[in-house]
């Protein structure tokens, strides 16, 4: 073998062991990764079914009603413009408590797999700040709760998916997103809610949160009986 040959037959087994060592780093680094995530899991859901609190964050449309709150101040003098901006806040504010209080009367009946608070997106990092008081959380009314204990929680947030769909998704009390096989999200609105707002169904409000309760408490129950049980 001359010195050449001697020179990239090394190269090439220095390669292939560089190729092995990183496949098996891989291999262990997704065998850990794949275990945490067992072990995450199986943890939150032993937690919220043995006492545990899911948490439904609502939003509260907070920033949308700060800018048309600031449109006003802009148009102090401007009562046609003034009265355009006003009817949007009061149709923002009217279909935000609507879907809200929906949601919260078809948790509060028809889910049961863990107890239940809820809570307004504008109020989760004041929340967090404050060791996760339970003054924060509000009522089927959207009034402020009180003597609340203080147990496991788990997040479900109404909010947008990284593809735009709205839905309610599963965090933990950190915000960091459930990943499958763990529940993971629940959309708001699939074709079954778009016949119902076609044909502008009565109570298509009440029925789609209903959908969206029973999904929270089957995703959850199926998840428990699966990998638990």
């Amino acid at each position: 073998m001359t010195k050449i040959n001697a020179n990239v037959f090394c190269l090439k087994y220095m390669t292939l062991l560089f190729l092995l060592f990183i496949n098996n780093l891989n291999s262990s680094i997704f065998a850990q990764s794949s275990t945490f995530l067992k072990s995450r899991n199986d943890s939150c859901i032993r937690n919220l079914s043995a006492g545990g609190t899911l948490i439904i964050r609502l939003k509260s449309e907070k920033k949308k009603l700060d800018y048309l709150a600031h449109q006003l101040e802009l148009n102090a003098k401007n009562e046609k413009s003034r009265s355009k901006i006003q009817k949007i806040i009061d149709k923002t504010k009217t279909e935000r408590d609507q879907f809200n209080r929906s949601i919260i009367d078809a948790f509060k009946s028809d889910y049961s797999f863990s107890k239940l608070n809820f809570i307004y997106d504008s109020d989760i990092v004041e929340w967090k700040k404050s060791n996760y008081d339970t003054r924060y959380f509000i009522d089927a009314n959207l009034k402020n709760e009180k003597n609340i204990s203080k147990p496991f929680y788990l997040i479900l947030k109404n909010d947008n998916t990284p593809s735009g769909l709205e839905a309610f998704i599963f965090t933990d009390v950190e915000g960091s997103l459930m990943l499958s096989p763990f529940p993971t999200s629940i959309r708001v609105n699939n074709l079954k809610v778009a016949i119902w707002e076609i044909a502008k169904l009565e109570n298509r409000l009440k029925k789609n949160a209903i959908r969206i309760a029973n999904a929270a408490h089957i995703k959850l129950a199926n998840y428990e009986s699966k990998y638990i049980n």
